[in-house]
């Protein structure tokens, strides 16, 4: 159990001032099994903070003034962590911040960075919220952990009407020398200007990417030398999440943070072994696939009796082809299963 380890797990699904959204206090719900998990985050539970709208609703709420959480509700989940963050020179380990429901970025360029999450009671006229971003920055940019990780499942499509409102701070200089020295991992499921997707999972509305973040996380096969890191997480959410997606058209989510030095979310066995699942497109059932990996050897033949076919290939570079429709493709297994269409 990792005691030093922090989290703030943030779902709204009720906003009678916009319109109601289904997955952000399950996915707030799973992301919290597993933060707790000894197997996935093994954050002691004394320190996962976890607030969302279903612990208010249902039922209502009945309109604007009855809509939880408020903003204010929000911030008092990190007034701790920044009261002794200012106070002395490290707060913990490591901090996870996870918010999911309505987002929103501005035009301002000064602020093109920022994402903010608006609360349940927010509306046209009056949208409180909560910069999550500026939060994240505050605690690296002021060493108060050696790692942020920062994670949103919302859209961060731009809002005229209304301006984001950092929250107030103290100006503590940054510990010269030890902000070069945080390790950060920023998470968002949708670029700038972009939307995020629902989608209905065995019944239950979940947010796409949030299903697909976990999914890295336990899932996602380590690297060369077993660490699962931020670039193994990125690159299992860009390979997967169209699958999970479906017949739902997503937009590629966006990542932050740096190339060296990278927060290691778990560490794994190594495979020597992946999957490579072939998607023929338009389908070719009765062809056969020709899995070449030499020119000189006979290439490995499949029959192609369903959608899609899959076998398992060792790291290397490899050609594939129907031997009847003639269309191929060139391919590399690396540290991870593999999709490939032909």
């Amino acid at each position: 159990m990792k005691s030093d380890h922090h989290a703030i797990v943030i779902g709204i699904n009720a906003y009678p001032g916009f319109s109601n959204l289904e997955g952000p206090c399950r996915d707030a719900k799973e992301m919290e099994t597993w933060l707790k998990d000894p197997a996935g985050g093994d954050v002691d539970p004394d320190n996962v903070k976890v607030l969302c709208g279903t612990d208010f609703h249902p039922p209502g709420p009945n309109g604007l003034d009855d809509a939880r959480p408020h903003d204010s509700e929000i911030r008092a989940f990190f007034r701790p962590l920044v009261e002794q963050g200012a106070a002395g020179p490290f707060a913990g380990e490591r901090l996870y911040i996870y918010m999911a429901g309505h987002g929103f970025m501005v035009t301002d360029p000064i602020k093109a960075r920022l994402t903010g999450l608006y609360s349940a009671d927010a509306g046209i006229a009056l949208a409180p919220h909560l910069v999550a971003t500026a939060y994240a920055e505050w605690f690296r940019l002021n060493a108060v952990f050696s790692e942020i990780v920062l994670i949103m499942d919302c859209c961060r499509t731009p809002d005229l009407l209304h301006d984001l409102a950092e929250p107030a701070l103290i100006k503590a200089p940054g510990r010269t020398g030890l902000s070069q020295e945080v390790r950060y991992f920023y998470a968002y499921a949708a670029q700038e200007g972009r939307v995020a997707r629902e989608k209905t999972f065995n019944g239950e509305a979940r947010g796409i990417f949030t299903v697909t973040l976990l999914n890295a996380l336990r899932k996602a096969p380590p690297n060369r030398y077993g660490r699962v890191n931020g670039s193994t997480i990125r690159d299992f959410v860009h390979n997967n999440i169209h699958t999970t997606a479906g017949d739902i058209e997503v937009n590629p989510p966006e990542f932050d943070g740096p190339q060296r030095g990278e927060i290691v979310f778990a560490t794994r066995e190594t495979k020597s072994v992946f999957q490579v699942t072939f998607h023929p497109t338009p389908p070719a059932d009765g062809d056969d696939l020709l899995v070449f990996e030499r020119p000189d050897e006979e290439p490995r033949r499949i029959a192609i009796d369903a959608p899609k076919v899959s076998t398992d290939l060792g790291p290397g570079f490899y050609k594939a082809r129907l031997a009847h429709a003639g269309r191929e493709a060139i391919f590399e297994v690396g540290l991870s299963d593999v999709e490939i269409s032909l």
